[in-house]
C-alpha cells in the first residue's frame, strides 16, 4: 500500500470537552493547552469551537457562561480510522480543517488535519530549485501597525478569514497575533481597546524569499507553525505562506514520483485537478463576497494599464467604502454585516459593465478598474452606483450609503500612486458628509 491510512498519520491526542460545558470552560482549556480550536463532544457527534467563533462570542457580548449546547457550532465530518489518507484528502477542503476518526462505535480515536497531511510527506519529494517566493504571488498578508487596536486587529480576523496579523514597523515585521494569541487574549479577559503591540509575539521567526521549499517544509515541522513569514532581501514583508499552499505542492511531486502506479496515479490525479481548482479559485478571490481580491486587483491593473498604453485609451479606477459599517456591525453584529458586504458585491456585479472589474480592496472597501473611461465616464458610472446602494433594501439594516473616490489613471501611474489619489478623493467624500463621489 503506497499511500497510509487515516489512523496511523493522525494526532491520537485530542483535545476535547463536553457539549454541556461553557464557554468560558473551553477557552480556558483552549488556553491551557495551547490550542486554538477544540472539539466539542455531544455524544457520537463531534463539533468545532474555534478562535473566530469566540472572537464573534465577545464582540457580540454572548455571555462566555454560556452553555455550548445553546449555540451553533461546526459540525465535524468524521472518517474511519481504516480508511486510506486519499479519502481523508477528498475531504478536507479550505473550508474544513479537521476529520474525526472513529471506530466501528463512531468513537472518537483521533483527528487528521493539514499538520498531520504535511508532516508525513517526504520532503525529499519537493522540487530541488523550488523557492519560496514561487509560491508567494498567490499569499497576501495581513498586515497592522503595533498602535493598532486589539479590537480592531480582532475584527480584521474575522473579517479576512485570516489565521495571524503581522505587526510592521517601517514595512519589517517585528511581532506577530495569531489565532491562538487570540484565544489567550479571550481566556484572560484583556482590555481590547489597549494597542496590539502590548499582546503581540515578539521578535517574529521569518525565512528568506529565496529559502528553497523543502527548507521551509522542514521549518514548519520543526517549529510547528501553521505558516510561514516571509521577508525579502531587505528584511521587508513578502508574505505569508500557509500549510495549504505547501499539501498542494507535495501531493503534486508525490503523484510524479508514482506513475508507475497507474491505478492509484489516475485517482490522486483527479484528486489534484479537482483541488487546484478549488485552490486557484481560493487564492484570487474574497472567500465572502466571491469577488476578486486585492492580488488580483494588481495583477489585472498592470495588463490593462498595459493596454491602455498601447491603444492610447483610457482608463479610471474608483475606490468605494460603506459608510459607518463599524456602526452596522456594532448594532446588528458581524452576521449582518456580512449579509451587507455580499448585496453590495451583488449589486457591483450586477450594475457595472462586463469590461469593468470589481474586488474587495479590504474590510468594507471595494475597488473597480474602468478601461476605456475617462474620470467624466468614470464619475458617471460611480453616480450610479451610489445611487443604486443608496436606494436598496438592505433587510435588516434597511438603508446603506456608500462614498466613492475616483481617480483617471495617466501613463506614468504605479498602482500605489494611483491607489493613494483614489484613497485621498475617498477621504475627501467622507469629509464632506459623505454618501457622494470625489474626484482625485
Amino acid at each position: 500500500m503506497l499511500f497510509p491510512t487515516v489512523n496511523r498519520i493522525s494526532t491520537k491526542n485530542v483535545v476535547t470537552i463536553p457539549i454541556t460545558k461553557t464557554i468560558n470552560e473551553a477557552i480556558n482549556k483552549m488556553s491551557s493547552s495551547n490550542h486554538r480550536d477544540i472539539i466539542v463532544v455531544n455524544d457520537k457527534d463531534y463539533h468545532l469551537l474555534t478562535v473566530n467563533d469566540i472572537i464573534s462570542f465577545k464582540l457580540e457580548n454572548i455571555d462566555f457562561d454560556t452553555p455550548m449546547m445553546e449555540i451553533a457550532l461546526k459540525i465535524v465530518p468524521q472518517i474511519h480510522e481504516e480508511s486510506n489518507i486519499l479519502d481523508a484528502f477528498k475531504m478536507i477542503q479550505e473550508d474544513i480543517e479537521y476529520i474525526c476518526l472513529v471506530n466501528d462505535e463512531r468513537e472518537l480515536c483521533g483527528i487528521v488535519t493539514h499538520t498531520d497531511i504535511i508532516t508525513n510527506i517526504d520532503p525529499e519529494i519537493l522540487m530541488a530549485n523550488s523557492k519560496v517566493k514561487d509560491m508567494i504571488r498567490n499569499t497576501m498578508a495581513n498586515a497592522a501597525s503595533k498602535g493598532t487596536s486589539t479590537q480592531t486587529i480582532l475584527n480584521g480576523i474575522l473579517d479576512t478569514y485570516s489565521d495571524c496579523v503581522i505587526i510592521l514597523e517601517d514595512e519589517k515585521p517585528i511581532g506577530i497575533v495569531t489565532t491562538k494569541d487570540a484565544v489567550d487574549i479571550m481566556a484572560n479577559n484583556l482590555p481590547l481597546d489597549k494597542s496590539i503591540g502590548e499582546y503581540m509575539t515578539s521578535p517574529v521567526s521569518t525565512l528568506n524569499e529565496d529559502t528553497p521549499i523543502k527548507e521551509a517544509l522542514d521549518y514548519i515541522k520543526e517549529k510547528h507553525f501553521k505558516r510561514v513569514v516571509v521577508v525579502d532581501e531587505e528584511g521587508n514583508l513578502a508574505g505569508v505562506i500557509l500549510q495549504k499552499d505547501l499539501i498542494s505542492m507535495t501531493y503534486s511531486k508525490w503523484a510524479e514520483l508514482m506513475k508507475h502506479h497507474h491505478k492509484e496515479l489516475k485517482e490522486i490525479n483527479t484528486l489534484l485537478e479537482r483541488r487546484t481548482e478549488k485552490l486557484e479559485k481560493l487564492a484570487s478571490t474574497d472567500p465572502l463576497t466571491q469577488l476578486y481580491n486585492r492580488s488580483v486587483f494588481v495583477s489585472l491593473y498592470e495588463k490593462e494599464k498595459a493596454i491602455m498604453n498601447r491603444h492610447k485609451m483610457p482608463m479610471s479606477i474608483v475606490l468605494m467604502d460603506i459608510d459607518h459599517f463599524k456602526k452596522i456591525n456594532d448594532t446588528y453584529g458581524h452576521p449582518v454585516g456580512d449579509k451587507v458586504l455580499k448585496k453590495i458585491a451583488k449589486l457591483l456585479t450586477a450594475h457595472l459593465r462586463s469590461s469593468d472589474v470589481v474586488c474587495r480592496w479590504g474590510g468594507e472597501e471595494f475597488i473597480f478598474l474602468l478601461p476605456n473611461t475617462n474620470i467624466s465616464g468614470a464619475k458617471e458610472i460611480t453616480e450610479k452606483l451610489r445611487k443604486i446602494i443608496e436606494k436598496a433594501d438592505f433587510e435588516e439594516v434597511q438603508k446603506v450609503t456608500a462614498s466613492f473616490g475616483a481617480t483617471q489613471i495617466t501613463l506614468d501611474d504605479e498602482i500605489d500612486l494611483a491607489v493613494k489619489r483614489t484613497d485621498t478623493a475617498l477621504y475627501k467624500a467622507k469629509a464632506n458628509g459623505r454618501n457622494r463621489v470625489e474626484l482625485g
